[in-house]
């Protein structure tokens, strides 16, 4: 599900750095890195907190949702 929410993002970002040269793919050692380095439970917290705050804004959600439903850890 939280890969899902970049994908939009993701095919924006690749079509406008596309028009503004070659787009090239992460090598395979940059690949590694990034594998090692990720840390998809934090991830998760931050999309949470920000699409709890969007919703909230938006007056989707009552504000008063959006506090009870922060996640206590850290991201």
């Amino acid at each position: 599900m939280v890969d899902a929410v970049h994908f939009e993002e993701n095919a924006k970002a690749l079509y406008d750095a596309s028009r503004v040269g070659e787009v090239k793919p992460l090598t395979a050692v940059e690949t590694k890195e990034f594998s090692e380095n990720f840390k998809r439970t934090n991830h998760a917290v931050k999309l949470w907190r920000y699409f709890l705050a969007r919703s909230a804004d938006a007056r989707a959600i009552p504000h008063k949702w959006a506090s009870e439903l922060i996640p206590t850890e850290r991201a």
